[in-house]
């Protein structure tokens, strides 16, 4: 951002994310996802360097000024092997130009690499005519993606974009996913959680309505499916989202997430690595394809990627937890206390925790000495997660009735790891997938490598002495 006023920096981070956009659509181009390419804004890293990181033999980069209703545009591309300027240009406009400057931008790039590409056209769809409507867009998708304490203005930022333009369907998809993403916590907001899942149902519904193949809304929609037990549905239009060429790795991810969800971790993780691929400067994507590795037997490969995902994000324990229940579910105590000990954790709640490993008996004492917390549901989310690693069904699945979807997929995603058999073959935990829709896609699209259900006098479970995702 080269403008005057540094608030301007949405439009530079707009403008740059539109051009990824147009890019990704050329066929022939593989395209860095927006976090990992927009990691090294504002640092002094080498193309080369970035290249490398990236996995990819091109960078463009750039500047944006905006003044008024002026738009000065630098940018140049750069060949990272031998540190070569392809193209360079710059570019002045009225905002009222910004779509077919975009074009422009686009074309000179694809006809600078066209000894490699081969003739390629190039064309922008204008998304909306009201150029206002165009500015709230930016800045709320900007402050979407930085997920910081502005998620209210950014939902302020994108209804005031529809409400401007009503036919807008990327600014609806991105209200939806706001709105969302604040419905489910985690985030200071001042409106009602259940509000904002009733705004984000109507704008995920206007945007499709809309743009029926706007991959964004096609995968709220498919979560949304999914996580109120329609599984098969929302798989299948996660699947559609996941297939459309989109520099956005979300919906690859939260199709891996709802298959791993259920235990069809061989169909998930096709979708992991892509995503990683794409985006391989994110945590998130590490976290989920270092658990699947670990899922199907790759342990080694699975505990490096945990690893640098925690080193890109030090925030980012929740796989190196996963890989912990693990590692103690098969008598390996040393990794678990590598893997699990964090700064700011009670450290007598965690001894009581390797005592009660050992010694069954102290489990009791475990659970007595946790702190208090905010909610009955932050509660029993440690709980489960203190269950899983004591082997506490009772404890377990008591707590996991009374947490939220956050806390629940811990069981959910533990009990397809190697060593916990108890979990995924206990009635209890098929009842609880019953619920969550699991059955019925079992039924339809098969059921977890060697896993089969059987009845017995406590109820239906999975048998999986076979079990080889």
């Amino acid at each position: 951002n080269m403008s005057p006023d540094p608030e301007n920096e949405y439009f530079a981070d707009g403008i740059s994310e539109e051009l990824l956009n147009i890019l990704a659509g050329i066929e022939g181009l593989k395209v860095a996802s927006r976090t990992s390419a927009f990691s090294f804004k504002g640092k002094n890293v080498p193309v080369a360097e970035i290249a490398e990181l990236l996995d990819v033999q091109h960078v463009l980069e750039g500047s944006v000024r905006k003044q008024g209703t002026r738009v000065r545009i630098t940018a140049q591309l750069i060949d990272a092997e031998n540190d070569a300027h392809l193209w360079s240009e710059t570019y002045e406009r009225d905002l009222v130009d910004i779509f077919r400057l975009q074009e422009e931008i686009a074309v000179a790039i694809t006809t600078a690499l066209q000894d490699i590409l081969g003739a390629r056209q190039v064309s922008v769809a204008v998304p909306t005519r009201d150029l206002d409507a165009y500015e709230y867009f930016l800045r709320g998708r900007s402050r979407f993606y930085k997920r910081g304490t502005d998620m209210d203005l950014a939902i302020a930022d994108l209804q005031a974009a529809v409400d401007r333009d009503p036919d807008f369907a990327e600014a609806w998809a991105f209200l939806a996913a706001a709105t969302g993403v604040v419905a489910g916590g985690g985030y200071p907001t001042g409106s009602d959680p259940a509000v904002l899942l009733e705004r984000s149902n109507e704008a995920l519904a206007r945007a499709l309505e809309l743009d029926p193949e706007i991959p964004i809304a096609l995968a709220g929609m498919g979560m949304s499916l999914t996580q109120a037990g329609e599984v098969i549905e929302g798989v299948a239009m996660l699947e559609q989202a996941a297939r459309q060429v989109d520099p956005d790795t979300s919906p690859r991810l939260w199709l891996g997430i709802s298959l791993a969800e259920v235990g069809r971790v061989d169909l998930a993780l096709p979708w992991f690595e892509s995503a990683h691929a794409q985006d391989p400067l994110v945590p998130i994507n590490h976290g989920y394809l270092g658990y699947a590795y670990a899922v199907v037997g790759r342990e080694k490969e699975g505990l490096r990627l945990v690893m640098r995902g925690l080193e890109l994000n030090p925030t980012a324990w929740y796989w190196t937890q996963l890989l912990a229940i693990e590692a103690i579910n098969r008598g390996d105590t040393a990794q678990f206390i590598e893997l699990w000990q964090r700064p700011g954790d009670d450290q007598g709640v965690f001894d009581n925790v390797l005592a009660a490993a050992a010694d069954p008996s102290q489990r009791d004492a475990v659970f007595a000495s946790l702190p208090s917390f905010d909610s009955p549901r932050a509660r029993n989310a440690v709980v489960v997660i203190i269950s899983l690693v004591l082997r506490d069904t009772d404890r377990l699945f008591d707590a996991a009735r009374g947490t939220d979807r956050s806390g629940q997929n811990y069981m959910r995603f533990a009990a397809w790891l190697p060593s916990l058999g108890w979990l995924r073959e206990d009635p209890r935990f098929y009842a609880f997938m019953r619920d969550s829709g699991a059955e019925a896609y079992w039924e339809a699209e098969g059921y977890p490598g060697g896993c089969r259900p059987v009845d017995d006098p406590e109820g239906r479970r999975l048998d999986c002495s076979e079990y080889a995702p």
